[in-house]
């Protein structure tokens, strides 16, 4: 009877582990969905920044080949921002690796390149008074995807 009691409080001792597991993984992977919709969140507000600056540029002075650099880029960048949203829905639904990886890759392949281009190489430098803090606005999507990957392997 004493050992089928010791037993039972392993047991439940166990489950408690388990579920305090659980619930400290639901609570990351909630962190880490709320920092990919702050990457989205920041991708949008970058892209229509450097849209809304170039057409009041283009009043000005039309130029003809920054014109389709940044209509490309806004278009890239409000792709990559769906994608961040779509990811943190999925690290949302328990799917950490997924997410994860979509997070990481629609965080760093095109917004990465489009900053560098508008804050260091256009001119004009539609970006470029936001110097290195800039990059600091594309931290979260890349760390949505790190912390999901991560999580994934706890899992």
């Amino acid at each position: 009877m004493n050992k089928q009691t010791e037993t039972l409080a392993l047991e439940d001792d166990r489950e408690d582990a388990d579920s305090d597991q659980k619930s400290k993984l639901n609570r990351y992977s909630i962190v880490a969905a709320f920092l990919g919709l702050l990457g989205a969140l920041n991708l949008f507000l970058i892209s229509f920044y450097v849209l809304a600056v170039y057409l009041l540029l283009s009043r000005i002075d039309p130029m003809g080949q920054l014109f389709f650099q940044v209509y490309l880029s806004t278009a890239l960048a409000i792709s990559s921002a769906v994608a961040l949203i779509y990811g943190s829905i999925i690290i949302l639904k328990s799917r950490m690796r997924k997410g994860g990886l979509i997070n990481l890759l629609s965080g760093t392949l095109v917004p990465v390149p489009t900053y560098f281009y508008f804050g260091v190489i256009s001119e004009p430098r539609l970006l470029g008074w936001l110097g290195i803090q800039g990059y600091f606005l594309l931290i979260p999507a890349i760390m949505s995807g790190a912390i999901s990957i991560l999580l994934a392997r706890y899992k």
